[in-house]
């Protein structure tokens, strides 16, 4: 461990051997876990791995040993009356299990072991109290509950209460009615903190919707929300039992395009006048008793109207290139924004009159806030470090004194920061506004396919920055811009699926959409590593259509059971949340019609499925959409390469489905130690290794190359 983390570790060290060795309450406990938590978090952004091991210390009368693994090195700490003596730094073989027997015989641990895990992880949501939301306030105060909670069950638990109520539209328009900005500051502040939290890397999916919600309570509703939200309420309540109402619900949620226009329209045109005849010509000669009686409403007639309209506005994509463009403004101005809302350029000003009107402390207090806002940049970029050099050195002036030199200063502190701007600009700003501009004109060009393409790059791209925490809100911001491409994706998507209908399907292109959407999966938080197996036999130029068939029906099937993975929580939260079923669905429709890649996917297999039963006639022919690659046979893989296996399970390469290359349980093993379970050492080699015949054209050194 570095200097600094030592430090940080043993203060926690000294705070457990107190509430430890002493009679303290809940709380207390409680405040010096999450203390515990925060340094876990601290040490594992460096280290990959950090923690107590197997969540226990143990404890003698006048001691207390602390076993700690970073990495895969076990580090135990004696700690009395507060002070920490490291007495066993060892490296551990990566499967070993780390056993209290294991423990004293290698450091000499002994004392009666305290388990943490319960206070970690146990939580009873039977006794839990009902989470209340009324306001933007109980929004902050349960977001600071959860980035101040050390129990992650509890967190998680609250999280997802706030996730379903902020999914029900009337809920986002009660609180927009009480939007106060001090409390939209608040609640910005606590969900950047909440998102740089080690909570939010493990449920992705969850953090991208209170993303989605958190811009639609602070700022005006986006077309497509209304849509969405128009549709559920008229299938699940004004017109229920309608097979036209719940098309548009179905055709706005998978499949928006020319067609969900032209049901609209002709379902308002029916609503108006009682004629059925553009109604005949999508396919719906005979509406349905519901339908009658919905004429009869004003309610149902105004939002099919506005449904419509919307649809009109949102396929010309217009709306959806606005928010972009206010995403850049919001992206740009909050690189240069200091705490207190000012930016480094307002900063600046004030510093320099300041520095003409002789106010040495206002000069102080404006140079600490633009000081504070550079040392957010220090550890990503080099330029930062310097510039906080030079603000110390102005910080030792004294503007008040005869000997002060007043146009020197202002003109360094008009470099310093100036530079500043101009570096952070061109470091986090520059790449990501070309490239959004380049899909934006790609989409103004008709290019559907392209701009498919280049936001799955910019995602991916966007997924490497996350991980980055440049600067506070940067995760936030990726996080909001994530969300945006992923919509506007699914529009571009819904084109494409347009042009199909009017010129035929294109199906290789269809297959290449399947096999990215399900990529684009890991980044909204539903990775599956089963359909990432079954898309990359979409890449197979060898298979027949009939084998592409049952693999787009098995990914068609899996569609369901991640749908049913995310609402199931939901559903048994149902009492808690004191949702009657109404609220439930509409919470649920809302979560779901969010998931636009799996909703993408699930469309396409659509497709795919349709094409070859209706178009191809020898379904025993093979696709023949390119030629694949031999595996490299000498592509051998061994336990304890951490970094390689972590490299070779989240790629996004379609060739190296792992099942294939190393068989069942090679890619098992493989799995587990990417999972960090315990298993033993060993080199796995790919199956095409005993057909390659290398042990009789003696290739003993191009093995021993590859070992090494």
């Amino acid at each position: 461990m570095t200097a600094a983390e030592e430090m940080r570790i043993a203060a926690v060290n000294k705070e457990l051997f107190s509430v430890y060795h002493n009679e303290v309450d809940i709380d207390t406990r409680h405040n010096v876990l999450y203390k515990y938590v925060r340094a876990k978090q601290f040490v594992a952004q460096r280290a990959g791995h950090f923690g107590i091991v197997n969540n226990r210390i143990f404890i003698t009368p006048k001691q207390m040993f602390i076993p700690y693994l970073v990495r895969d090195t076990l580090v135990v700490h004696e700690v009395t009356e507060g002070k920490t003596t490291t007495v066993l730094t060892h490296s551990i073989a990566h499967g070993t299990i780390l056993t209290d027997k294991l423990l004293n015989r290698l450091a000499g641990v002994r004392g009666d072991p305290i388990e943490l895990e319960s206070d970690l992880f146990d939580f009873d949501a039977c006794r839990a109290l009902t989470v209340h939301f009324r306001r933007i306030q109980d929004m902050v105060d349960h977001l600071t509950h959860i980035n101040k909670s050390a129990n992650r069950n509890e967190a998680v638990y609250v999280l997802r209460i706030l996730v379903a109520r902020l999914s029900l539209f009337s809920f986002k328009k009660q609180l927009k009615t009480k939007n106060l900005q001090s409390e939209v500051h608040n609640l910005f502040k606590e969900l950047v903190r909440f998102i740089n939290m080690p909570l939010s890397d493990r449920l992705p999916f969850l953090v991208r919707i209170l993303v989605r919600d958190f811009a639609a309570v602070v700022t005006k509703p986006k077309l497509i929300d209304q849509i969405w939200n128009d549709t559920i309420d008229l299938s699940e309540i004004h017109i229920r039992g309608s097979k036209i109402v719940n098309e548009l619900r179905r055709s706005t949620h998978h499949a928006m395009g020319k067609h969900t226009l032209k049901l609209a329209k002709a379902y308002m045109k029916y609503l108006d006048t009682g004629e059925t005849d553009e109604l005949a010509v999508v396919g719906y000669p005979v509406p349905a008793l519901a339908d009658e009686e919905a004429r009869k409403v004003e309610h149902s007639k105004k939002a099919v109207k506005r449904i419509a309209e919307n649809l009109q506005q949102l396929l010309g994509i217009s709306e959806t290139t606005a928010r972009i463009h206010d995403w850049q403004l919001d992206y740009k101005s909050t690189l240069v924004r200091c705490e207190f809302g000012q930016s480094l350029s307002n900063e600046l000003k004030a510093a320099v009159e300041e520095i003409q009107d002789e106010n040495r402390w206002m000069y102080y207090h404006h140079l600490r806030i633009i000081k504070g806002r550079i040392l957010d940049f220090v550890s990503h970029l080099p330029s930062a470090k310097g510039s906080v050099e030079k603000l110390e050195n102005l910080l030792k002036l004294k503007p008040d004194e005869d000997s002060f030199d007043r146009e020197g200063a202002g003109e360094e502190l008009r470099s310093c920061v100036n530079k500043f701007i101009q570096d952070v600009g061109h470091t986090f700003q520059d790449d990501v506004f070309n490239e959004l501009e380049n899909l934006l004109a790609a989409y103004d060009r008709n290019e559907f396919y392209t701009t498919f393409e280049r936001i799955c790059r910019q995602r991916k791209s966007l997924r490497d920055a996350l991980s980055e925490r440049a600067f506070p809100e940067q995760r936030l911001l990726l996080f909001k811009l994530d969300c945006l491409l992923e919509e506007m994706a699914y529009l571009a998507l819904n084109q494409i699926a347009s042009e199909y209908d009017e010129k035929g399907v294109d199906f290789s292109q269809c297959l290449e959409i399947i096999h990215a959407c399900v990529l684009n999966l890991t980044h909204d938080g539903l990775h599956s590593r089963q359909l990432r197996d079954l898309a990359s036999m979409l890449k197979n130029p060898n298979m027949t259509y009939y084998e592409i068939r049952n693999v787009v029906e098995q990914i068609h099937r899996n569609y369901h059971h991640i749908i049913q993975r995310v609402i199931s929580p939901f559903e048994k939260l149902r009492q808690k949340i004191k949702f009657n079923e109404e609220e439930l669905r509409e919470a649920l429709a809302n979560i779901k019609r969010c998931m636009h890649d799996l909703n993408s996917m699930a469309h396409f297999t659509d497709i795919a499925r349709t094409y070859i039963e209706e178009e191809v006639e020898d379904h025993t022919s093979t696709v023949g959409l390119g030629s694949a690659s031999p595996p490299d046979a000498f592509d051998i893989i061994h336990l304890s390469h951490r970094e390689k296996i972590k490299q070779r399970v989240e790629s996004d390469n379609s060739t190296l489905n792992l099942r294939n290359l190393y068989g069942g349980k090679g890619s098992g093993l493989i799995y587990i130690s990417y999972l960090n379970l315990p298993t033993k050492d060993g080199f796995i080699l790919p199956t095409s290794f005993p057909l390659s015949n290398a042990y009789k054209n003696k290739k003993d050194e191009k093995i021993d190359q590859r070992q090494s």
